[in-house]
């Protein structure tokens, strides 16, 4: 995404709330990498640090679009659980998490034996773990009601 600062916002999500439970990448060397991707420096051609940042991204993404929902309903403010929630919560010219984990399942088949690699799959693991937990969790609510 070219919005640098909402990128920031994204990432720093993803190392204050996620990465302390599930440690697959240190800040400050991720920052440097993704500092220098936006410079369109070498690690560009690194699939596997491409696809963490989509997935970073992509985790921090949900994260946020959670906790904006949830200050909303703690304010009295209902929020209609559907598709235009993200619309309501999130910058218009944001990617949802889903565009971005598609962005990083475009980069997935180009992916070599190294730890950047590896951190991906970690990552892309996590993020389709949370996501079919989240559908199980709607699938059976929707099945009480």
């Amino acid at each position: 995404p070219k919005d640098r600062e909402m990128v920031a916002t994204i990432v720093d999500v993803y190392f204050t709330r996620l990465n302390i439970h599930r440690p697959v990448l240190t800040r400050a060397s991720f920052q440097r990498d993704l500092d220098e991707l936006y410079k369109g420096g070498v690690i560009a051609s690194d699939p596997g640090f491409v696809c963490s940042v989509y997935l970073v991204l992509a985790l921090g993404t949900l994260s946020e679009l959670n906790d904006r929902i949830d200050t909303r309903h703690s304010q009295g403010q209902g929020i209609p659980i559907g598709p235009s929630v993200y619309a309501e919560v999130m910058p218009a010219h944001w990617p949802t998490s889903e565009d971005l984990f598609e962005r990083a399942l475009a980069v997935k088949p180009d992916l070599r034996v190294t730890i950047s690699s590896l951190q991906a799959l970690i990552l892309l693991h996590w993020y389709l773990y949370t996501e079919v937990s989240a559908r199980s969790r709607c699938s059976f609510c929707s099945l009480r009601y």
